[in-house]
């Protein structure tokens, strides 16, 4: 019963007798295992849906993230002081935490005028309260689509198929999975997604990558 409630359950050692533990999984779900992309519609419809303050602080953060393609840990405190000029234009110059690569990407008009709104520093906002406030962002965008999710519980090996508002699945991870999914429409190479987002190699990317049947 414990193990339901915290979402695992690991065995000491001294009842296994060796140098070892188990971990039980518990149920989970997902969305058949690509997760969630926006398209460029709803990016636009986003952009310019009418929010209260609350809500605009995280939708102008939420875009300078979905025109990086960045974690959420590599975007959520960009502001004016880290961009550069590059080949005569605007840039962004991220040191990503977890690869410790540094790249340059454009400032494009989305993110210059986020920047010019707050004078050159959009409001930081923690995860979970980005999380949190996103889904309302989309939800008073429209965003409301039915997305299939499958749930899936490994103790008794049953699957089941629900209906979700699309709204309601949207998370900081989905930035980078619809910056990788919207360039690779537009014919970018794998090569040159990788290291604008910083994926590990090409098998990770590709999993971001959301296509249509």
């Amino acid at each position: 019963n414990d193990a339901r409630r915290t979402g695992a359950y690991d065995i000491p050692d001294t009842l296994l007798g060796q140098n070892q533990s188990w971990r039980v999984k518990l149920p989970s779900q997902s969305t058949s295992g690509r997760g969630i992309a926006l398209t460029p519609e709803e990016l636009r419809r986003i952009e310019k849906a009418k929010l209260y303050p609350r809500l605009e602080k995280v939708r102008d953060r939420f875009l300078i993230g979905i025109n990086t393609g960045q974690r959420y840990s590599d975007f959520k405190d960009l502001n004016q002081d880290d961009v550069v000029q590059f080949d005569g234009k605007q840039n962004w110059d991220i040191l990503q935490k977890k690869t410790g690569k540094r790249v340059k990407i454009p400032v494009n008009k989305a993110c210059q005028d986020v920047l010019k709104k707050y004078d050159g520093k959009p409001p930081t906002i923690s995860k979970q309260k980005f999380n949190k406030y996103i889904k309302e962002v989309c939800r008073e965008a429209g965003i409301t689509d039915l997305v299939k999710v499958r749930k899936v519980n490994p103790l008794e090996g049953e699957k089941e198929s629900k209906l979700v508002p699309k709204c309601d699945l949207i998370s900081s991870h989905d930035c980078r999975r619809t910056t990788a999914t919207i360039m690779h429409d537009k014919g970018v190479p794998f090569g040159e997604i990788q290291r604008i987002t910083g994926h590990s190699n090409l098998r990770e990317l590709e999993k971001y990558i959301k296509v249509d049947e």
